[in-house]
């Protein structure tokens, strides 16, 4: 769906209300715990889901009262979007703006939508935390056999003095593969062997050509199975006699750089700035609100059958 569709859906309840069904991250209907039947949602009427079914309920004299059921349930209960204190409309526009659009977009996302500079930064980490789920679970290996993965780290932020205070950097490693572009990039507290040699380990098959720069954590991995060629950035980029270089990974960190802001960035969130850049890496701009309610709906599944404490 292009994003101007979207937004136009975003004015009709109804038809907002099909899409994100069909998408599987809002219930349609629910199982009520007393009557035991499914109620469906009437979304012209409300957000909320209601039973008028009639149960009986047994009372003190062990004779059984026939009752008027007050279930009801609302249909982001339990779903993504259940604490949100914003409409439903505003929160899908935010989502498309954010799919959309690369930081800077703070003041735009205030105007737009009318939200204060609070609300706007809530639902931006509302929406990294999402895709930092996504890409904690998205860990696939990259690399094997007649492939090529460039691997390299780099420390991002300054040192920076505030009263006797320093604000140390943050150390970042990453590798990607040439032809297919696949990529991670992960925060690591340091850059010693143990460190960097593990995440190869973990994210790069065995029997793949790594390319990295002299940096002595990466000497013993043909010890792990891979084929390791290198080249001296104290000399040259790129060596002259293997052709050896790094030009990928490093545009990499030049892009991340652009997005990750230089000062006032706590370590926390740069596992949260790297989910949203490594989204946006991997689909295209037509492809990513689909696959962001895709990812809401793996982590948020939506169950019919839910229960709930027949006080509530």
């Amino acid at each position: 769906m292009l994003y101007y569709e979207f937004l136009n859906l975003t004015h009709n309840y109804s038809e907002l209300f099909k899409f994100l069904c069909d998408k599987k991250v809002v219930r349609d209907r629910v199982r009520c715990p007393r009557c035991n039947v499914y109620i469906q949602c009437n979304i012209e009427k409300s957000f909320i889901i209601s039973c008028a079914g009639k149960y009986y309920k047994q009372i003190r004299n062990k004779r059984r009262k026939r009752q008027t059921c007050t279930f009801k349930i609302s249909i982001f209960n339990g779903t993504w979007f259940s604490q949100a204190n914003l409409n439903i409309q505003k929160i899908c526009r935010f989502i498309a703006y954010f799919m959309l659009l690369n930081s800077p977009r703070q003041l735009f996302l205030e105007q737009e939508l009318s939200l204060a500079t609070h609300t706007v930064v809530d639902w931006i980490n509302f929406c990294r935390e999402l895709l930092a789920q996504w890409l904690k679970d998205n860990d696939e290996q990259i690399g094997g056999l007649n492939k090529i993965v460039e691997i390299d780290e780099v420390k991002f932020g300054r040192s920076k003095y505030n009263r006797g205070r320093i604000i140390s950097g943050q150390w970042l490693f990453g590798g990607i593969e040439r032809d297919t572009s696949r990529i991670f990039v992960v925060s690591v507290r340091n850059r010693t062997a143990e460190t960097l040699t593990s995440i190869i380990r973990h994210r790069i098959l065995p029997g793949t050509t790594i390319y990295s720069d002299c940096w002595r954590a990466y000497s013993n991995l043909k010890n792990y199975g891979y084929i390791h060629k290198t080249v001296n950035h104290k000399n040259n980029f790129l060596d002259p006699d293997t052709k050896v270089h790094t030009q990928n990974i490093e545009r990499v960190w030049r892009d991340i750089r652009g997005m990750i802001p230089r000062y006032g960035t706590v370590k926390y969130h740069y596992e949260h700035y790297l989910a949203e850049i490594m989204f946006k890496r991997q689909f295209q701009y037509h492809d990513r609100l689909n696959k962001f309610f895709e990812i809401m709906a793996k982590f948020y599944p939506i169950d019919d059958n839910i229960t709930i404490n027949n006080n509530e």
